[in-house]
């Protein structure tokens, strides 16, 4: 019998089959695997059906005010109890969920104003802490300057960072003039008074905050210079009108104590009524606290003789002033974050007081500064400003005297220690349930990215490095309240001297500093020595860590000639 194996036959059947079983086979394989490649190439998923528009159909149909919807009994009482949620959620409006889907504990409204064109760290706290607020309002809405109508400046990535964190977006319409650098009353008085352009005007504001799908606006008009705050209030009535028939949710903001506005009748057009309780001490004023605790009080107590406080915002003080007397003796300040008076302090070894009778901060410190006649001079620094707990205690004085809320005036201003508790409810009901830790407010964490320049030239010198700072606290048990803090450590970023500013006369630019990178090179450099030997001139050598290895001997000389050596880096590799 002839050996054979097995599987082993002489039909050419078996072995076809086999052939085209394995080609089918692997082109299926491929198949899959080409479809795997693009799947994750382009990273799309499988979509599902509109979920939302099959809604929109089936409510359309129940709907008797639809002309096409034949109307009956059930979808008239549908109609009727659909209208009710609609205004019960616009009332619970401002308690909104945060991107977690938990919502905020706290019964009050808790906002912030934005503003995009004041540096990227209004970005970075809205990124951060936003999760903590429940209402923004961004400075968007201006008027133009030539033909007084609606002027928008939405900056995208805030705006997309506020839809992320599931806020309720209020745009401020303001009349500030950018040219000027102040608000202007002139803006507002063709506006106020032709009927024509304000229905034009409202009617520009209805149709921007449908289009970006925003849920209100916050009226911000301040120096109103007409003869009477009545043609404001006809305005903000016909504005809350329109507003309301839309869906919509108005705020304004108004000063305190001020002829301006006729508190009572704006309190009817108006949801909120954020009433600003900062800026005692101002711009114009001699230096002072920018919100003192017995004087907001005070300007509370004033303000609900006129409105209802369920429907006052406590606008809340986050930021500081830096006071001078310039050459012709007018008083003037600069607006600093807590930020930027935490780094005038390390710079100027200022010691920091915390007023225990006002609860705002404050310190002096003297700087060399230039006159018009190119001669130094010695000028006072007066700073008022405000912390954590500054605000702190008039969240307790608000959360108590049951407001609205409050509103943080400036979002990237304000010192961040106080998201540890600017969510919360600060009523003494509530702290006694949920007892509040102060423990993270007696340390001041390290700002990213935070840097201080002291003085002016081109020549840097780290004089501080990033550092913690640390606050002994003392509470007030029966009321509480901080009643006392001291800064025993102040927090620094990275703190950069600038000097060697010519300051001979005739003044700047009639002096020469010569430097001169990249070496010691062994053709160039002591050509370049025996020059400055000759004729007794000084310079700077920046050199490269290895032409310095190379050639140690003409190190050494210009280290003898006494000339000064800067560090070039090692290998000159960009560092930028």
């Amino acid at each position: 019998m002839k050996d054979t194996q097995i599987f082993q036959t002489n039909s050419v059947k078996r072995w076809r089959n086999y052939k085209w079983s394995f080609r089918v086979f692997l082109i299926i394989l491929v198949f899959f695997i080409v479809v795997l490649g693009i799947a994750l190439f382009t990273g799309s998923n499988p979509s599902l059906p509109n979920l939302e528009e099959k809604s929109k159909v089936y409510q359309g149909k129940m709907d008797p005010s639809n002309p096409f919807t034949l109307s009956q009994k059930f979808n008239k009482k549908y109609k009727g109890f659909k209208d009710f949620l609609d205004k019960k959620i616009k009332e619970d409006s401002f308690k909104t969920p945060n991107k977690q889907g938990v919502a905020n504990q706290a019964p009050f409204i808790r906002a912030a104003f934005y503003s995009p064109w004041k540096g990227k760290a209004a970005l970075t706290s809205l990124d951060k802490y936003g999760s903590n607020l429940n209402v923004i309002f961004p400075e968007w809405f201006f008027i133009d300057t030539i033909n007084h109508t609606l002027q928008t400046r939405i900056d995208s990535i805030g705006l997309q960072t506020m839809r992320a964190k599931a806020l309720k977006i209020m745009p401020m319409l303001t009349n500030f003039n950018s040219a000027l650098g102040d608000f202007d009353g002139k803006l507002l008085h063709s506006i106020f008074n032709n009927n024509t352009q304000r229905q034009k005007f409202i009617q520009q504001i209805v149709d921007t905050l449908t289009h970006y799908g925003l849920q209100g606006i916050n009226i911000d008009f301040e120096n109103i210079n007409d003869n009477s705050n009545n043609p404001l209030t006809i305005f903000q009535k016909e504005l809350y009108q329109s507003l309301h028939a839309n869906g919509f949710t108005i705020t304004m903001d108004v000063a305190v104590k001020n002829d301006d506005y006729d508190y009572e009748k704006l309190s009817d057009y108006n949801d909120y009524i954020i009433l600003m309780a900062y800026d005692q001490f101002e711009k114009s004023t001699k230096p002072g606290p920018i919100c003192a605790q017995k004087w907001i009080e005070e300007c509370v107590d004033w303000t609900v003789k006129k409105i209802d406080p369920k429907k006052i915002i406590l606008g809340i003080a986050g930021y500081g002033y830096d006071w001078k007397t310039d050459e012709e003796g007018k008083i003037i300040a600069d607006n600093i974050s807590y930020t930027e008076a935490i780094n005038r302090a390390q710079i100027k070894n200022a010691k920091i007081d915390f007023n225990n009778d006002n609860y705002n901060l404050n310190f002096t410190y003297i700087d060399e500064e230039k006159n018009s006649e190119g001669n130094i001079e010695n000028i006072r620094h007066d700073i008022w400003f405000t912390d954590a707990a500054t605000t702190f205690n008039v969240m307790r004085f608000s959360d108590e005297y049951s407001t609205a809320g409050t509103a943080l005036w400036l979002l990237g201003s304000e010192d961040a220690r106080m998201w540890n508790f600017y969510q919360r409810d600060l009523s003494a009901e509530a702290l006694k349930k949920i007892p509040i830790n102060f423990a993270p407010l007696s340390a001041i964490p390290i700002i990213p990215d935070n840097v201080g320049y002291d003085g002016e030239g081109e020549v840097l010198n780290i004089i501080a490095s990033p550092q913690v700072g640390k606050v002994l606290i003392e509470i007030d048990t029966a009321e509480m309240l901080i009643a006392e803090q001291q800064y025993n450590q102040l927090p620094s970023g990275y703190i950069i001297q600038k000097f060697a500013e010519d300051t001979t006369k005739p003044g700047p630019g009639h002096k020469l500093i010569l430097t001169f990178d990249d070496g010691p090179d062994p053709v160039w450099t002591p050509q370049i020595l025996s020059i400055l030997e000759k004729e007794k001139v000084p310079a700077t050598f920046f050199i490269v860590g290895l032409q310095g290895e190379k050639n140690i001997p003409l190190l050494q000389r210009i280290n003898k000639d006494g000339f000064e050596i800067g560090n070039h880096t090692f290998t000159h590799k960009n560092v930028a």
